[in-house]
């Protein structure tokens, strides 16, 4: 199920989740999340990223949670592909985007995908990227969001 929408990050701005060459899609057997999603400022955000450390995104059909990382590939000198060598001008910014977690204030924060496949809440992206808010209501009144293309085919939790 491909993901369309816009996610919004007041250090990055707009993030796009579905054009016409790319999108991030959520596998309906598995809940794993795979893709790319787009931002004008700082290019490809990959979600087929993972390692030990950080696990592949996905989200839960029991609970309705999102969780795993998202990668940011402009910390790569292949600014296309999300992997590869670092950058060596990124600096310490490792790219990594925590779709759930605990803040240095131990609240948390996390994603959550509702009956009809919209997302809610909030995902970390470093100093860097911020917060990255997956719905709300825009500067000049518009909504936004992030969700399934197709709503009435979204599992049921």
């Amino acid at each position: 199920m491909p993901l369309t929408g816009y996610a919004w990050s007041s250090n990055i701005g707009w993030i796009s989740f579905g054009g016409s060459t790319y999108s991030v899609s959520e596998d309906r057997a598995t809940g794993a999340l795979s893709g790319y999603a787009w931002s004008s400022n700082i290019g490809w955000i990959s979600f087929s990223a993972s390692d030990g450390t950080h696990p592949a995104p996905s989200a839960n059909f029991t609970s309705g949670s999102v969780a795993g990382w998202a990668r940011a590939c402009a910390v790569f000198i292949d600014k296309n592909t999300g992997s590869g060598t670092l950058d060596p001008n990124a600096g310490s910014w490792d790219g990594w985007i925590a779709l759930a977690g605990t803040a240095l204030d131990n609240s948390t924060y996390g994603i959550t995908q509702s009956l009809t496949c919209a997302w809610s809440g909030y995902a970390w992206g470093s100093e860097i990227i911020g917060a990255i808010s997956m719905s709300g209501t825009a500067a000049d009144g518009s909504p936004y969001g992030v969700g399934g293309d197709d709503p009435t085919a979204c599992y049921s939790h």
